[in-house]
């Protein structure tokens, strides 16, 4: 199989995998010291239960950017780990092209519609 072949093939299985368990997410904090007192937080995240977490390792290789962490803020007998990209340059570079060319099939692909118009704005905005 070529090497082209097996990039289509982990990028169709990554796209297909968020579509079931992962999320884009903006979230917003209040922070004093900025101009309107509020800071947009993108956040794309991919979770999955640690016994089964080699796809989010796949996926922070492809990516080359985020990182994976346990996830047990809430209930410290949670066994799952989160693949997450917080980096707003590595969403606009390398996240949002990848789901633009590997579009989801659910509901979930008007979401990163969304998230990937804020995105670009912010990014956009820190330019001024």
């Amino acid at each position: 199989m070529s090497a082209d072949n097996q990039q289509e093939r982990l990028d169709a299985y990554i796209a297909g995998y968020v579509d079931g368990e992962g999320s884009f997410h903006i979230g917003v904090q209040q922070i004093e010291h900025t101009r309107f007192g509020y800071q947009l937080v993108p956040e794309f995240q991919v979770s999955q239960n640690r016994d089964y977490s080699k796809p989010l390792e796949l996926m922070c290789e492809r990516f080359s950017c985020g990182y994976i962490k346990a996830n047990h803020a809430k209930n410290l007998r949670d066994k799952t780990d989160i693949f997450i990209v917080r980096n707003r340059h590595d969403l606009l570079n390398k996240v949002i092209p990848f789901f633009e060319t590997n579009p989801l099939i659910s509901p979930k692909q008007h979401d990163f519609e969304k998230f990937a118009t804020i995105v670009k704005a912010i990014v956009g905005s820190e330019t001024f």
